[in-house]
């Protein structure tokens, strides 16, 4: 029975061990990540830098960005019509989790990072994405919501 209960004991302690490591190794990708969102993002949106974005772009940006049917996905000359960015972003980390398509296996994280800008307030939703840890991350989906940006109604 004591032979038992240690091999168990044993057990639990690998279990326990295993579960700490793997919080310390989230939480540096989640700061790694959050590093990632606060620079990248930061760039993009404080004058609407597209050639950031497509510097920091993963392959599969366009195909996920227009299959939200959006036409104004990626319109940088329509996300200019907030103006520049006023205030810091405040970003907030959604899910985490890996995933895989028809070619990949990765890592995605959804933020939604929301600032005020010359003409309102608007909200950033973005994934990025990474393959493997000694790989940069890419933005995988970038998208801007705000009322500035929405169409105008018809009054009749």
């Amino acid at each position: 029975m004591k032979g038992l209960l240690k091999f168990f004991g044993f057990i639990g302690f690998i279990m326990l061990m295993f579960y700490v490591r793997s919080a310390i190794v989230k939480s540096g990708i989640e700061a790694e990540a959050n590093g990632f969102v606060n620079d990248t993002v930061g760039t993009v949106t404080r004058n609407w830098n597209r050639a950031e974005l497509d510097r920091n772009a993963d392959p599969s940006l366009a195909a996920q960005t227009q299959a939200t049917g959006n036409p104004h996905a990626l319109d940088f000359a329509h996300f200019a019509r907030l103006g520049p960015r006023t205030s810091e972003l405040t970003c907030e980390l959604g899910d985490y989790n890996t995933r895989k398509d028809e070619t990949r296996n990765y890592v995605a994280a959804n933020y939604a990072c929301s600032a005020m800008f010359e003409k309102g307030s608007a909200i950033i939703y973005l994934m990025i994405v990474r393959e493997r840890d000694d790989q940069p991350w890419r933005i995988g989906y970038f998208d801007v919501v705000s009322p500035v940006l929405a169409p105008a109604t018809v009054k009749g």
